[in-house]
């Protein structure tokens, strides 16, 4: 009997399918945005999976470090029968231009019964699409958006929740994803340390975001005293660069400011570079103000989640090091701290003055 109801993996535009409200579709642009933004501090091999509650559908995204991400888009190896994507839902997957799976299920479960790791079979059961770095974050993002609402059917991010971890494993939280946290199994939820959301903290003013940046900053560096200027800002060192940490002064961001290059004479090459290096790093500005060139990227800090802070320092750090020694080579200029040549500070190695 005909309900009326969609059928999941509907086209955009085609006979039948909903038109989603302008709030609806402000939702998921939020939801983009804010994935697009997790993403890119991701550091390697952490995972971010949206999945549907109670039905089974997903997308998971692996972070590859500098070589890009890895995303996956569940086949029908791992769906109930009921909830199986029919042809038109595979065919929009396609065109989308995620690839099909190489590999089935049963192959994968053969193998784990053999207890043979060497014979798992190489390749993905689901769905799956790859991108080299330095990956387009924000349009990854898209990407997941259109596949859970035109392909699964998921009709509100509301319907979502989401699992991110890094590997060991541990939990990692996404609070400003606006999605519900599915934790991670534990044997144990208060053995295994799991840190609610809810715990979190939501500072009030920027003198409490202050204090708790410092607390971090000692938790995740070998830094006992962190400096704080007379401006209320955090000066720290990474390789060639200067990053300055600084509490808006109307929370809930901080604030991450790198002073790349000074003394240069601004010139169209000079604005073409930068353009560039923002199509490259989406996340991030870049621009000339006084003769300097800055790179910048704010953090929602409500609630402040110190792991998102640490690994935005160490794409940060890294970026700046590199990039301010790479403009320097085209334009002049002096970095803010000159090394050694062919010096490189280790990966996500913070170090400070």
């Amino acid at each position: 009997m005909a309900t009326g109801r969609k059928k999941a993996g509907t086209p955009a535009g085609s006979a039948g399918a909903p038109t989603a409200g302008r709030g609806v579709l402000a939702a998921w642009q939020r939801l983009a945005r804010a994935v697009a933004e997790a993403l890119a501090v991701l550091a390697e091999d952490q995972c971010l999976i949206l999945s549907a509650k109670r039905r089974g559908y997903f997308v998971q995204l692996v972070s590859l470090g500098e070589d890009g991400v890895h995303a996956e888009a569940v086949s029908n190896s791992w769906l109930r029968p009921k909830h199986a994507l029919d042809a038109g839902q595979t065919a929009l997957l396609g065109t989308l231009g995620w690839a099909a799976p190489n590999v089935t299920r049963a192959q994968i479960d053969a193998a784990e019964k053999a207890g043979d790791e060497a014979e798992r079979p190489t390749g993905s059961s689901n769905f799956f699409r790859d991108w080299d770095g330095p990956a387009p974050f924000a349009a990854i993002a898209e990407l997941v958006m259109t596949t859970l609402r035109d392909v699964y059917g998921i009709r509100k991010p509301e319907q979502l929740e989401y699992v991110a971890f890094a590997p060991g494993p541990r939990e990692i939280l996404l609070p400003t994803l606006g999605i519900g946290n599915l934790p991670l199994d534990d044997e144990d939820d208060e053995d295994a340390g799991h840190v609610h959301e809810s715990d979190l903290l939501r500072p009030e003013d920027a003198d409490e975001l202050r204090e708790a940046l410092l607390v971090a900053l000692k938790s995740f560096t070998d830094l006992a005293d962190p400096t704080v200027d007379e401006d209320g800002d955090i000066p720290l060192r990474y390789g060639s660069a200067l990053l300055i940490l600084r509490a808006d002064s109307e929370a809930p961001y901080v604030g991450l400011v790198s002073p790349l290059l000074t003394g240069v004479a601004p010139s169209a090459e000079l604005h073409e570079a930068l353009d560039d290096l923002m199509r490259s790093n989406r996340q991030v500005r870049f621009y000339v103000a006084t003769r300097t060139v800055h790179a910048a990227v704010d953090l929602i800090a409500d609630p402040f989640v110190p792991d998102h802070l640490g690994a935005t320092l160490a794409v940060m750090g890294r970026l700046c090091d590199e990039t301010g020694r790479e403009l320097q080579h085209r334009f002049g200029g002096s970095t803010a701290f000159e090394e050694e040549p062919g010096a490189r500070p280790k990966r996500r190695k913070i170090r400070y003055n």
